[in-house]
């Protein structure tokens, strides 16, 4: 990974800095702030903790022997409110106690005193590629999601709505007709529509649908009822306001075909 890939992705990191030597600190903040903007400091174990509860953090870099609570068992406390986050061992010495408890924390990097730019720069090569790989995979299930919300969203559409008239379909009016203690509803059909899509084709046929639905929609404007195509020619109008009367049904019907 090139220094101005790792520069790319630690510019956008928070990180937690935590030392107990005011002049390791100093030494310290003046690489670190070569990689991140944005820096916060924990002046021994204790300290260190109680700011990563308070804030949301990427990496932690942290001292290992400090007074109150050593790095690696900071780390332990840490790892129980975030398995995801980075966790970086500094060390003046190469302890192998330490090292071992380390690995069992299971830290990302461990480096010696006193910090060079190359060394820092290696330890957070492999920190940054982590965080890529993360982030990858974070991206991919958002974009995963999405697009399974987006085809979920297809197949409702699709079940309730027809496809050629757009208007609720079968479905839909089987749905909302059983929660109805008294349905009011309006059958209309196209008489002989079959002899239509045999002389003029199934397109215009469709069609001699389409505009047949739009003077339906125009016809229940400002009406209680909705409109349904439950079948080829078929449609349904349910009105669940106003209960009408057959011989009111019928003198509606009979307007829509004269």
């Amino acid at each position: 990974m090139k220094t101005t890939e790792i520069l790319d992705i630690t510019k956008t990191l928070k990180l937690l800095y935590v030392e107990d030597d005011s002049m390791s600190r100093a030494s310290s903040l003046g690489l670190f702030e070569l990689f991140f903007t944005n820096i916060t400091i924990g002046i021994d174990g204790k300290d260190g903790l109680e700011k990563f509860k308070s804030d949301t953090f990427d990496i932690v870099i942290s001292d290992i022997n400090m007074p109150y609570l050593n790095g690696v068992d900071m780390f332990k406390l840490i790892r129980d409110f975030d398995e995801e986050v980075s966790l970086v061992l500094l060390s003046a010495h190469n302890e192998a106690e330490y090292l071992l408890k380390a690995i069992e924390v299971d830290v990302d990097s461990y480096m010696l005193k006193p910090l060079g730019k190359d060394n820092f720069t290696r330890s957070m090569t492999k920190v940054c590629e982590k965080i890529k790989l993360k982030r990858e995979s974070q991206n991919y299930q958002l974009k995963l999601e999405k697009e399974i919300k987006e085809q979920t969203k297809e197949l409702e559409h699709k079940l309730h709505f027809d496809e050629s008239t757009g208007l609720y379909n079968h479905y839909s009016f089987v749905e909302n007709i059983k929660n109805l203690d008294t349905p009011v509803v309006m059958i209309i059909d196209i008489n002989k529509f079959k002899v239509i899509n045999e002389i003029y084709g199934v397109a215009n046929g469709t069609l001699v649908l389409q505009k047949f639905s739009s003077f339906l929609l125009q016809f229940i404007e400002n009406k209680s009822y909705t409109l349904y195509r439950v079948s080829g020619d078929e449609f349904t109008l349910l009105d669940v306001t106003t209960p009408i009367i057959p011989y009111q049904i019928r003198q509606q019907a009979y307007l829509l075909y004269n």
